[in-house]
């Protein structure tokens, strides 16, 4: 079932390049124009578009390794397809054996680093967006634990734009940066993954739902997709 899910996600969930990837166009990001889609950059982050593609290659490799499959960056990204079988076999690998871990012996903080976030803040409100840990946090969703404690590694604030680092240097145009900040904010997946997001989205019981404007609306973990 795993592998059934995972293979029609890579399917269907494909961007074209590193502008589809962050929903934006290359005139709102001139410096993504053209890139491959595992390429993006966040507009607030601060490495350069030859460090992402360079450190990308570098964790295909490393994600292999540990698991005793040769991989490569050619074999395909995490977040989106297309994959190779030898990707997708990797990816059916790792879910299950942290899905079953965490089922049986539930989520020991102690067994693994902390996830990783950054905040986002508009105003007084924050949402945190997950740059390590994802697949611990999603095993974590579907056993039911609905907190798990996380490190924060940085906070971006709206009202810096004009001083974030691929602002500054060209990469991104204020509107196109604040527009990736707002759908991440919103919790809303680009384009090209919507429409399998709504096929799947289970709703929210109303012991788990927040009220809009809450504490825990106000800190929900949001992802990029």
């Amino acid at each position: 079932m795993v592998e059934a899910i995972l293979s029609a996600y890579y399917e269907s969930v494909q961007p074209a390049d590193a502008c589809a990837a962050l929903d934006v166009t290359p005139d709102e990001a001139p410096g993504l124009r053209d890139l491959p889609a595992p390429h993006w950059v966040a507009p607030w982050g601060t490495e350069s578009v030859e460090e992402r593609a360079w450190r990308t290659r570098l964790w295909a490799v490393k994600d292999g390794l540990s698991r005793t499959r040769l991989a490569t960056a050619k074999d395909g990204a995490t977040a989106f397809g297309p994959v190779s079988a030898r990707k997708l076999a990797l990816e059916v690998e790792r879910t299950l054996k942290l899905a079953r871990s965490i089922r049986d012996k539930g989520y020991r903080a102690g067994a693994y680093d902390a996830p990783e976030v950054f905040g986002l803040r508009a105003g007084e409100d924050y949402r945190w967006f997950v740059i390590r840990g994802q697949h611990r946090l999603a095993a974590c969703a579907a056993a039911g634990i609905g907190t798990v404690a996380a490190r924060v590694t940085k906070i971006v604030r709206r009202e810096d734009v004009g001083e974030w680092p691929h602002v500054v240097s060209g990469t991104y145009r204020v509107a196109g940066a604040l527009k990736v900040f707002d759908r991440l904010f919103a919790g809303m997946p680009p384009v090209y993954a919507a429409s399998w997001v709504e096929r799947n989205r289970r709703p929210a019981s109303p012991a788990s739902a927040a009220l809009p404007g809450s504490a825990t609306d106000a800190t929900r973990t949001r992802s990029l997709t």
